[in-house]
């Protein structure tokens, strides 16, 4: 396993993964300061030991911060970090006050935890470091001044001085350290938030032009293309009209008339799709009801819709017009094959997809060499071009056809 997956692994759920979230970089660090001290600690008293050295609160303080680890992973952090430090000061000042008191070396460990502190938080580090100092003057009380150390060194007052100092030294660099790095952090973040902000608003203008466009087009399909069709259709009956019943051009007049009318009507769901906002899960589900309706009318079959409360949501316009013809032709198939006298169209909504589903009360009639059921596989070969999961069920009370569309991101919205 990895390092930072490791270490991601002890940080609260709401900081698991999201390294935007604004206390993320303080806890993880904080959870690398623990998750180190706890494994190096115990090599530090093993080490020891060997040398002839027993140091329990090396184990203790190990402990300590493999537990503090697991309060992390829980959510509850500032009562057992401040507790820690308490404790450890409590568990350390022995050992150091009957190893030498200010000229012990165990003051080393001092200085350890006041790089432990500042690495979890820069105001844990002052506060360290004022309690520090405080720790050395207790330790320079209890010492005695009438040792061979004292001599050497200059006698405990100037060991106090050199630790206090060095101390206060130490402490300010940290702290001045930590907070460049923390303002290094915070106008990284401000960088990347003001170029999400700056895509979004790019992202914004580039889909209102789209939209712009889309008007355009479907208006300039309405104009010419559907005027010509409908101009062709007319011309054609009018042809039909001066021909006679074994005349051979009539199988023609009525092919122009039938292949005019269906591109009509596939032109029609093009000019639905640019015209109207066909991105919208409710205005798609709002026109496939309207034709079911109308179309089942025709047939004297019942025909219902359902749909939960959705959030304003937004699906790939590409994959509404295919929604289109996927319904289309599965509410068709309901007629032609099912024998069904009852219909159902439904729409959920869920965080990251719109579920449509078709069911009928009939008969599932199972496609045979000659007829293939092509539209079928149109349907599969529609949504596997964008994504759509589509399932069939078929069965002999009923069959149910259900299609998933993606969620769109939403971008924020642009002032005009």
């Amino acid at each position: 396993m990895k390092l930072t997956s490791l270490l991601n692994w002890f940080l609260p759920d709401k900081l698991k993964n999201n390294s935007l979230h604004p206390d993320y970089d303080q806890v993880y660090t904080l959870v690398s300061a623990c998750f180190f001290a706890a494994i190096v600690l115990p090599l530090v008293y093993g080490t020891l030991y060997c040398l002839g050295y027993r140091i329990d609160a090396l184990i203790y303080n190990g402990l300590m911060c493999f537990g503090v680890l697991l309060f992390i992973r829980k959510g509850f952090i500032k009562v057992p970090v401040t507790l820690m430090g308490m404790i450890t000061y409590i568990i350390y000042y022995p050992y150091i006050a009957n190893s030498g008191g200010i000229y012990s070396p165990m003051v080393g460990f001092l200085y350890v935890y006041l790089i432990g502190a500042y690495w979890g938080d820069p105001k844990t580090g002052a506060y360290a470091t004022g309690l520090n100092i405080l720790i050395l003057y207790f330790l320079y009380q209890h010492t005695s001044a009438a040792t061979t150390v004292a001599v050497i060194t200059g006698g405990k007052q100037a060991a106090f001085i050199i630790h206090a100092s060095g101390m206060f030294l130490l402490g300010a660099l940290l702290w001045v350290v930590q907070r460049k790095q923390d303002q290094a952090r915070e106008e990284t973040k401000h960088l990347q938030n003001h170029r999400i902000e700056f895509l979004d608003i790019e992202i914004a203008r580039r889909t209102e032009q789209l939209n712009q466009m889309r008007q355009s087009l479907a208006t300039d399909f309405h104009d010419e293309t559907g005027n010509l069709l409908s101009a062709i259709t007319r011309q054609a009956g009018l042809l039909k009209l001066q021909l006679s019943s074994g005349d051979p051009a009539l199988p023609m007049a009525n092919s122009i008339i039938r292949n005019s009318n269906e591109l009509y009507t596939s032109g029609r769901n093009f000019l639905w799709n640019l015209n109207h906002e066909s991105d919208d899960p409710q205005v798609l589900f709002e026109y496939l009801a309207s034709f079911g309706q109308s179309l089942y009318n025709q047939f004297d079959i019942s025909f219902s819709t359902q749909t939960t409360k959705n959030s304003p949501s937004k699906i790939d316009p590409f994959a509404s017009l295919s929604l289109v013809f996927i319904f289309k032709e599965a509410m068709h198939n309901v007629i032609k094959h099912s024998g069904a006298s009852e219909v159902i169209f439904k729409m959920a909504s869920f965080k990251e997809h719109i579920e449509f589903t078709l069911s009928d009360n009939g008969c599932w009639k199972q496609p045979g060499e000659q007829d293939g059921h092509y539209g079928l596989q149109n349907m599969k070969l529609r949504c596997s071009k964008h994504r759509l999961k589509f399932e069939l069920h078929p069965g002999p009370s009923g069959t149910r056809v259900e299609v998933a569309v993606p969620v769109l991101l939403q971008p924020i919205s642009v002032p005009v």
